[in-house]
């Protein structure tokens, strides 16, 4: 039996390592991706970054893409170095930021499809960076929280902890959007910062309050059942390897 589990945690760091160079590669083309988005507003080259060099670091779509850049590197020192960085290894794999981080940024990926709608109006921007931080960033999440064994159990008071950040965003540019106007270069006009239309109460406080309060409830039982399924999908996905 001791012999079965050596063997079973043997192959499952083996495959891990595939995982963590994997992980190498894609947050290489992340951190360029990012970068790239951030340096073409800093130049002021953004619709926005005339008056707001800071608008991309601004967006949901940034700082989603930040948590995944941000968890990868986390994820490959803690693999290389478990032996040496134990705590950062079972911190890495742990159910709660799993789910967070894979729940931001589908977040990302479910807003820009089905919200802002570009794919479905034929507006996408095919650009490699747009790719990227929209679509490839999502999946490459989604195929750790399935093929990544994680510890310890999902509960809502975990769901509390990991709501904290989009509840945070939403004060946040309810603040900034209300006291900031920046100028946009398509329509040259003043407007207010908020970074998305629907986060925008000055079109009217109804809609305003319905779309947040509606996404909190989807997207609070979506990251509910993402928690409480890993388990099942470990056992379905990775114990069976």
């Amino acid at each position: 039996m001791e012999s079965f589990q050596h063997h079973t945690t043997v192959n499952n760091h083996q495959r891990e390592l595939v995982y963590a160079f994997c992980s190498i590669i894609f947050g290489i083309f992340l951190f360029f991706a990012i970068s790239n988005d951030v340096i073409h507003d800093l130049r002021g080259e953004g619709r926005y970054a005339q008056t707001a060099p800071w608008w991309f670091l601004y967006t949901f779509t940034c700082q989603s893409n930040i948590f995944v850049l941000i968890y990868l590197v986390l994820f490959v020192i803690g693999v290389f170095g478990y032996k040496k960085y134990t705590k950062l290894y079972h911190f890495t794999h742990s159910t709660a930021l799993v789910t967070s981080v894979t729940l931001y940024i589908s977040i990302t990926f479910f807003v820009v499809i089905f919200i802002l709608n570009s794919v479905i109006k034929g507006e996408y921007d095919e650009t490699a960076d747009y790719f990227i931080v929209h679509n490839l960033s999502p999946v490459y999440m989604w195929l750790i929280y399935f093929f990544v064994k994680t510890e310890g159990k999902y509960d809502w008071k975990k769901l509390l902890y990991t709501l904290i950040y989009p509840l945070t965003y939403v004060v946040l540019t309810a603040i900034v959007g209300g006291l900031v106007e920046i100028y946009d270069t398509e329509t040259m006009k003043n407007v207010w910062a908020f970074p998305y239309a629907f986060l925008n109460y000055k079109n009217g406080v109804g809609i305003y309050f319905a779309y947040v309060f509606g996404l909190l409830l989807i997207f609070s039982l979506f990251g509910y059942g993402l928690g409480k399924l890993k388990p099942k999908i470990d056992r379905l996905f990775v114990e069976r390897k």
